[in-house]
Parts: structure tokens; sequence; C-alpha cells
């Protein structure tokens, strides 16, 4: 229940309208492994993440590279699907076993009809979305790897215990050998 009360607090939501979400959600169990979201495939849902750990990453030359990672409290969606029901360009795969509240673009357009306030927590989804986004540009700016794996412990504290330590490497776009170095350094310290 807290990382209910996370995302509560983070989209601004009195417990009537996280209520209210809740009703028109349904809970989904995902194992570890399980993609949520798939590349190439139409999803137009909207997941709130209430357990587990996720990755985002897709394909790029023949390369899977992770984007970012989703933990519980976030919200997860393929923006192709929930905007204009296209093919994602991205996948949603679980790190551990997840437990999600799931909602259709459709049930979620709904509430947001039904009142302001849910209109504005659409608004605010979005937001979060387009932050999360930046971040991870912004990550992929940072000139050395060391301080991207840095920025990465400070974002997600716990990320070494859920994640392998390959898609970690993925996502500070190095080897995992120069990942095993990069930590070494560290503890050194």
């Amino acid at each position: 229940m807290d990382n209910l009360r996370r995302f509560r607090i983070k989209y601004r939501l009195n417990e009537t309208d996280l209520s209210l979400l809740l009703a028109n959600m349904e809970v989904e169990y995902f194992t570890k492994n399980a993609h949520l979201i798939e590349e190439g495939r139409c999803n137009n849902n909207l997941y709130l993440i209430e357990e587990g750990v996720l990755r985002c990453h897709g394909t790029i030359e023949g390369q899977d590279n992770t984007w970012w990672f989703i933990l519980p409290g976030d919200i997860t969606f393929s923006s192709w699907g929930y905007v204009n029901g296209g093919r994602s360009h991205m996948s949603i795969e679980a790190m551990t076993d997840v437990k999600a509240y799931v909602i259709s673009k459709e049930t979620l357009n709904m509430l947001y009809e039904s009142s302001l306030r849910m209109a504005n927590l659409g608004r605010r989804l979005i937001e979060q979305y387009c932050l999360q986004y930046d971040e991870s540009m912004l990550n992929y700016e940072k000139p050395t790897a060391s301080e991207r794996y840095e920025n990465l412990l400070k974002q997600y504290p716990r990320i070494l215990q859920e994640v392998p330590l390959q898609y970690i490497a993925s996502y500070l776009r190095i080897t995992p050998q120069s990942l095993s170095r990069i930590r070494a350094e560290i503890r050194k310290k």
C-alpha cells in the first residue's frame, strides 16, 4: 500500500480519486521475465506498478538497449499504443515478479471525461512520463560511465539487488566487464 501512497502523492490525487481509479482497474500479476508490453505489438493499456521492478528496452541495430527502469508506485505504458493505437517501439519486461493495476485507454478516457480532477490526472501522467523520458535522455549525456552509474544508484538504490548486471550495463551503455571495473573502483573509495 505504501507504493500506492507514493503514486497518489506523485500525481497529487486525493484518496477518493485514487479509489475511483483503482475501482476501474484490474489487478494483473506478471512473472519474472514476462513482458507487459512487447516491441512490435499494439498495447493501449496503462499499468500502475504496485510491486516489482521492470525495465523498458528495445532493439536498435540488433542490439538490446535498456532505456529506463520502472519501480513500484510508477506508471508505464506504450506511448505509441496509448496515443494512437500503434505498435510499440519498446518492450516493458518484468525483472522480478510484478503486481500491477491495469486500465485500458478507453476506460481511462471515460474517467477523464467524468471529472476535471481525473482529466488533470491524465495531464499529470503525461507530464511525468515526459520527465522520465527526459531523465533517460539526460543520462545519455553524462560524460562518464562512472557518473551514469552513480546517478543510477541515486535514482534506483535497490536496483543491484533486483536487476541482472547485464541490463544495468546496457542502461549505462557499457559492457558488463566495464561495469565490474567501475563497481570495484567505487568500492575502493
